[in-house]
């Protein structure tokens, strides 16, 4: 590969070469699944459908709402121990 800058020729030493194979072992090394991403999307919609749910209840019959429940904490935990897998992956 040449370049020109005025008069002088840029060449570069060690060109990288692109190929089907290079580009797919590129993808395949940081590929983690979409199942992955879909138990998260499933996970926050179960949560924000519940927290609704709740919120709803509680003003019905006008009891305390207590937003730190056992999904909340549970909901916490689950993602600490996903994030500690994934740092623990790499």
């Amino acid at each position: 590969m040449f370049t020109y800058q005025g008069r002088d020729p840029i060449k570069i030493p060690n060109p990288t070469e692109v190929t089907n194979e290079t580009a797919s072992q590129d993808n395949d090394s940081r590929e983690i699944g979409q199942a992955f991403h879909t138990v998260h999307y499933l996970l926050y919609v179960f949560v924000i459908v519940h927290q609704t749910m709740s919120i709803q209840l509680s003003h019905c019959t006008k009891s305390k709402y207590d937003p730190w429940g056992r999904l909340i904490t549970f909901l916490i935990a689950a993602m600490l121990i996903i994030q500690l897998i994934s740092i623990l992956r790499e």
